[in-house]
């Protein structure tokens, strides 16, 4: 129900429920489904990113995003590979933030990774596009996500 201040309604913001940050199983290496994914995996092709995403796609500035990445690695002799990966913000081409995080591993599976970012309350209105990269051990992958700032 809107709010009304001095006779005019004002939409209130829908209530957006964020993910707990962190690493899930979608599917287990062990899963027959998960075997069927991996199927004609080539040496060059074992890491795939399935989705990159930010939810909400419009966010007042000073409020928290959801980045959310999905892949699939499947083993080729090892249970995980482990390398550097980027989280870059840019707007209009400009980038605004880049945070590289060394060591980072991602293990064998369907994974959907989960991370809060809050908008800074100073940032302008506008288009904002989250870019993912991730290389190390002959893998790598990028994908983004586009959301507005208002």
């Amino acid at each position: 129900m809107p709010e009304r201040q001095k006779g005019v309604d004002i939409p209130r913001e829908p209530m957006v429920v964020l993910p707990q940050p962190g690493a899930k199983y979608v599917i287990r290496p062990q899963d027959p489904a998960f075997q069927s994914l991996c199927v004609g995996a080539s040496a060059q092709r074992f890491l795939t990113v399935n989705e990159v995403s930010v939810e909400p796609a419009r966010v007042r500035a000073g409020r928290d995003i959801n980045n959310r990445f999905v892949y699939t690695l499947c083993p080729r002799g090892q249970s995980s590979v482990t390398g550097r990966l980027t989280t870059t913000i840019s707007q209009g081409g400009s980038v605004i933030l880049s945070e590289p995080v060394d060591g980072y591993r991602l293990g064998a599976g369907q994974w959907a990774v989960d991370a809060r970012i809050t908008v800074p309350p100073e940032a302008p209105p506008g288009d904002y596009t989250l870019t993912l990269s991730f290389a190390g051990g002959g893998a790598s992958f990028n994908g983004s996500a586009d959301f507005t700032v208002y």
